[in-house]
């Protein structure tokens, strides 16, 4: 067990870290947050920030994808990832449904394990 300063301060730095992550990426009017995808007909991804600012982006094998919960892994950069959760009450129903099976599609076609789940 760790003495007591030790675990308040592990506390505090983990609870700094959370509120930094939902400032940058959940609240609305965050520059950094993913506010659009776009999956263009040639298979680019690209990512509209809250800023507005557009980045090409490549989908990860780390994405999952089911009919309750669709986390889509980007990476934007060398070490920079994004990842966009969609739930059935965010996104239109038919909309889903369809990235999901072109995703799911996709995923086997280019033998990517948790896209084809």
């Amino acid at each position: 067990m760790l003495p007591e300063p030790v675990a308040w301060l592990a506390f505090l730095l983990l609870a700094l870290s959370l509120a930094s992550a939902i400032r940058r990426h959940l609240l609305p009017g965050s520059r950094a947050r993913v506010r659009s995808v776009l999956w263009s007909g040639d298979g680019n991804w690209t990512l509209e920030l809250g800023s507005g600012e557009q980045r090409a982006a490549r989908l990860l094998d780390d994405s999952f994808v089911h009919p309750r919960l669709t986390v889509l892994v980007f990476a934007t950069g060398v070490l920079a990832r994004r990842s966009v959760v969609l739930t059935p009450g965010s996104v239109p129903a038919g909309l889903l449904r369809r990235l999901r099976s072109r995703l799911r599609c996709q995923g086997r076609r280019q033998g990517l394990a948790s896209l084809s789940q």
